[in-house]
This record gives structure tokens, C-alpha cells and sequence, in this order.
């Protein structure tokens, strides 16, 4: 099961390797945002699967799982120290960037909330993007 769970849970590297050209805190996030919503209905139907059994994974599948997310975590981090230089900063941005990007993912592709509502993922992307460049510190 572990080596199922390696192979099913997403590797987002390559969602972080088209954003090294992002000249702003702005562009990575629109960069990030327009990479992530190219993920295809096999592969959200995947992610499904992972998080509606991750409560039944042992400490050593789970261990897979938090892996793969610390590592999409640290490369955003290193993308985001470009424009924010102090790293704990850098970390928290990194953070809620990931909790708003997935936490839209969650909602309007996994649970189709888009069936009823309407929210584009560029709006929400844009709007991210826009707040957290005016908010946060330059570098």
C-alpha cells in the first residue's frame, strides 16, 4: 500500500518548476494557481481516493502522504524567499498559499461545488495573489 500511495500522491515539483521565472510575489502566485487547475479529472479522482482513506492509513502510509506535501511546502518556500526574505514570513506564505489553493480545489473540483456556485479558480487566484502582494513585506 505504501508503494500504491508513492506512486498516486501528486508531485506537484513540476507545478513549482514552471513558476521559477516569476519575476513578483504576484506571478508565482498566478503562475502556481493557473499550473494547478491543469491537474485532470484522472488525477483529482486519484487525490479523492488518497484523502477519503487517509484516515484508515497507518502512521508509515500517512508518513508517504506528509512527505510529499513537506516537500512542495519547501520548494514554494524557496520561491517565495526571492520576495520575502525573512524566511519564517517566507514559511507562512508559503502555507497559506497552499491552504487557499487546495482549500478552492477541495470545495469546487472534489466536493463540485462549482455545480452551484461560481467562483473561478483565476478569480480566486488573482484575488490571492493581488492581496498577498500588497500585504506582505518586500523583500
Amino acid at each position: 500500500l505504501q508503494a500504491v500511495i508513492a506512486e498516486q500522491t501528486p508531485d506537484l515539483a513540476d507545478a513549482l518548476e514552471h513558476c521559477q521565472a516569476a519575476a513578483t510575489l504576484y506571478d508565482l502566485i498566478q503562475q502556481l494557481g493557473q499550473r494547478l487547475t491543469t491537474f485532470g479529472i484522472t488525477r483529482l479522482k486519484i487525490i479523492r481516493w488518497l484523502y477519503g482513506e487517509f484516515y484508515r492509513f497507518n502512521d508509515e502510509e500517512r508518513a508517504v502522504v506528509y512527505a510529499r506535501w513537506l516537500e512542495f511546502h519547501q520548494g514554494l518556500t524557496k520561491l517565495i524567499t526571492r520576495f520575502i526574505s525573512d524566511q519564517d514570513e517566507a514559511e507562512r506564505t508559503a502555507w497559506l498559499v497552499m491552504c487557499t489553493l487546495f482549500g478552492y480545489g477541495q470545495l469546487f473540483f472534489n466536493l463540485e461545488l462549482r455545480a452551484v456556485a461560481t467562483f473561478e479558480a483565476a478569480t480566486m487566484t488573482d484575488m490571492l495573489a493581488a492581496l498577498l502582494s500588497q500585504t506582505l513585506p518586500p523583500t
